[in-house]
């Protein structure tokens, strides 16, 4: 916009780039990014084949935009973001590698803030973004970054279009976090739903749905050799006692053991060391409370600990779960299961259905692992003098399951 005298003009651009290379832009501790789109809502801009890297802000920052198509580029060494979407509209972020997004040194803060970090931020920055439509993420990679690989909203549920398909994380490890994909509903969604994902090696889960939707579904989806695997929870308080309507839902799911790339490379002397128990699926749960998509807070860390009170009438079901290669220990030596009960979940642990799962190649004590209360958990205001005691009220059914290189002794069909 420019005036002259009573005058007001207005002009319009776009940008077109390809094979470009940006470096060491981005100004520290603000939004300018080193490419960044805002207010660019009239014609067509494009970026493709281009290099961005190494800056002390955000990578990408895309406000208030539309008609951007984003493709075949390197979004590399950035903080505390590297690639960001905020309401906007016709945005397109296509077979992109995004890496190297560390926190950043300049935070003033005190011990309880944190950086809101992530490698992809899909209209999630500030919570519930209505102003987003029409985005689509696909067949992009974030390798290593901070707190979360992607953190974004679901697609519709059913809508098997590949907006959002195709997209791979490892590698993602941050304060007291490290998720593949952070995924919630997007305003107005009643059910909210992820499709061909792929995560490895994240320090804690490789998929992780937390909706405050009625129903969550996750389908299609492969996770490899992550500390907690994969696993949801759904905010339900207002349909507490209506199973039927509040539903967490896995289907068509692979939940591989360690699979070749050790967490101590080279006896210790290869730049990290991570001895930690692993197992691939989290038990469920509802509350009464959710979480944002970018926690700025430590106490509410990792983003699956449970901070709220357990909802009562949450219905979860897993479809065609296939669990590979599980051993009773990593090559650490530490405990590793297919899948075990929620480390936070001490109120209530809902009814777990199982139809069609695969078991190959799982001995016969890594199966699952339901512990006992902690006695950390006999908080007086919470469950008295002694621990809550969900994990002793605990019912997973499995129908027409399957074994494959191996049956445990008590191995059914159903059981």
């Amino acid at each position: 916009m420019e005036v002259y005298g009573e005058e007001i003009k207005f002009r319009t651009g776009h940008t077109i780039m390809d094979s470009v290379e940006i470096h060491n832009c981005s100004q520290i501790d603000t939004f300018k990014a080193a490419l960044r789109f805002e207010s660019a809502g009239t014609l067509h801009s494009s970026v493709t084949n281009s290099a961005i890297h190494n800056g002390y802000s955000w990578g990408l920052y895309v406000k208030s935009s539309a008609n951007i198509h984003i493709k075949d580029n390197i979004f590399f060494h950035f903080r505390p973001i590297g690639v960001g979407v905020l309401s906007s509209k016709n945005i397109t972020f296509d077979n992109n590698l995004v890496g190297g997004i560390v926190q950043r040194t300049t935070l003033d803060a005190t011990k309880d803030l944190v950086d809101k970090m992530g490698g992809v931020s899909i209209c999630a920055y500030y919570g519930a973004d209505p102003a987003c439509k029409d985005i689509k993420v696909r067949n992009n990679i974030v390798a290593g970054a901070g707190y979360c690989g992607f953190c974004m909203p679901g697609h519709d549920c059913g809508d098997y279009s590949g907006k959002y398909s195709g997209n791979v994380a490892h590698s993602i490890r941050g304060v007291k976090s490290g998720h593949g994909l952070f995924m919630k509903e997007a305003p107005g969604q009643s059910c909210t739903e992820f499709s061909d994902f792929k995560a490895y090696k994240c320090y804690y889960n490789g998929a992780f749905m937390y909706p405050g939707a009625k129903q969550g579904k996750m389908t299609r989806m492969t996770v490899v050799d992550n500390r907690q695997g994969m696993g949801g929870m759904i905010v339900n308080k207002a349909s507490e006692y209506e199973m039927d309507l509040v539903d967490l839902t896995f289907r068509d799911i692979k939940v591989y053991g360690e699979y070749g790339n050790p967490d101590c490379p080279q006896n210790g002397e290869g730049g990290y060391c991570i001895k930690t128990k692993k197992f691939g699926f989290f038990s469920a749960v509802g509350t009464y409370k959710g979480k944002d998509h970018h926690i700025g807070t430590s106490s509410p860390l990792p983003p699956h600990k449970i901070k709220s009170m357990s909802s009562w009438g949450t219905r979860v079901e897993l479809y065609n779960v296939h669990f590979i290669n599980w051993k009773t220990e990593t090559e650490m030596g530490m405990p590793s299961r297919a899948f075990e009960l929620h480390p936070w979940g001490s109120d209530l642990i809902p009814m777990h259905e199982f139809y069609d799962t695969k078991f190959i190649n799982v001995q016969e004590k890594a199966l699952g692992y339901f512990f006992e209360p902690p006695q950390g958990w006999a908080i007086i205001k919470d469950c008295g003098e002694w621990p809550c005691t969900a994990p002793k009220n605990t019912y997973f059914s499995f129908v027409n399951t399957k074994f494959e290189k191996g049956r445990p002794s008590f191995g059914t069909a159903n059981f």
